[in-house]
């Protein structure tokens, strides 16, 4: 049955003004609330992803006003409303990639200020985040301070465009001195290996 409930600009067909208006209004907008969760789980779930979903790459330089550059990366308004709707959206968001395109020697102070306010656990897990860069000098910036983050640069490759070569990197996990120390000894065994198979081969 539809609501007859007059909006809150509407009084016996004349509008409202002053305290009229203002006292009808959040009892006006409960009314028009959606009961998100009355849905089975399958369809609020599919609403809430839809609404965070980036469908392309993020693009971020230093040179964006910062609060463009925050606008850009800062977490949905949906994912903030519970734990139940964050635990499914967060991960939907930070799926397409924030690609940081490097072009001048500015300090990456915006950068900074972003990986400082996520979790820990976001940043290592969550975050899809690549460096393209075409200076060395700036490469070892890069790599000094995602270093206070506990993470790393990882080259992926190179892209040309317009005649220009630039490097790019992932930001991963930094890695533990027990887990490099265990792929160079898998990296040893491999090469005892190898050595081995041509002993035999000579054989």
């Amino acid at each position: 049955m539809a609501s007859t409930m007059s909006t809150p600009t509407e009084k016996d067909g004349q509008p409202k003004t002053g305290d009229d208006m203002n006292e009808d209004w959040s009892l006006w907008r409960k009314n028009q609330t959606f009961p998100l969760f009355d849905l089975p789980p399958e369809l609020w779930i599919r609403v809430c992803r839809f609404a965070v979903i980036r469908p392309t790459p993020t693009v971020l330089t230093a040179k964006l006003p910062a609060r463009v550059f925050r606008a850009k990366v800062r977490q949905p308004p949906i994912t903030r409303t519970c734990t139940t709707i964050r635990k499914e959206t967060l991960s939907q968001f930070y799926a397409a990639p924030f690609v940081y395109d490097d072009r001048s020697q500015h300090e990456a102070w915006e950068l900074v200020s972003w990986l400082k306010v996520l979790r820990a656990e976001t940043r290592s897990n969550l975050l899809d985040l690549v460096i393209e860069s075409n200076q060395d000098d700036r490469i070892e910036y890069f790599d000094e301070l995602l270093g206070s983050f506990e993470l790393q640069l990882e080259h992926t490759g190179t892209r040309e465009s317009k005649g220009r070569t630039t490097e790019v990197f992932n930001v991963v996990p930094e890695e533990e001195e027990g887990e490099e120390k265990e792929e160079s000894e898998e990296e040893q065994g491999d090469d005892d290996d190898d050595d081995d198979d041509d002993d035999d081969d000579m054989e």
